[in-house]
């Protein structure tokens, strides 16, 4: 299903560059799409470069968790890379986690 709603999309690029005159009723029925998504993938396409085939994808809605502190990803790193002594074996996400805390 997602290649047909990239070719889709492909397809509505494709219009909107060679037929700039048409509304966006005339795009929605010569994609066969609501004149609501050719008005959405339209901005997305203005907000992108001209050849950014990542526009064609869809896009997630999901929130994106911020980015870790690499000091803190180093920490972790060594904890994992130098287990304490008193637990030998290699430390899983709850001891380092105890380790952290």
């Amino acid at each position: 299903m997602e290649a047909q709603w990239v070719v889709d999309r492909l397809h509505l690029r494709n219009l909107l560059t060679t037929q700039p005159d048409w509304t966006l009723h005339d795009v929605a029925q010569a994609v066969g799409r609501s004149p609501g998504g050719v008005k959405q993938w339209k901005k997305r396409r203005q907000a992108a470069p001209p050849q950014d085939e990542q526009v064609l994808h869809r896009q997630s809605r999901a929130r994106k968790p911020p980015p870790l502190n690499p000091l803190v990803i180093d920490h972790v790193l060594a904890i994992r890379d130098a287990s304490p002594q008193n637990l030998k074996r290699i430390p899983g996400p709850k001891a380092i986690r105890s380790y952290l805390d």
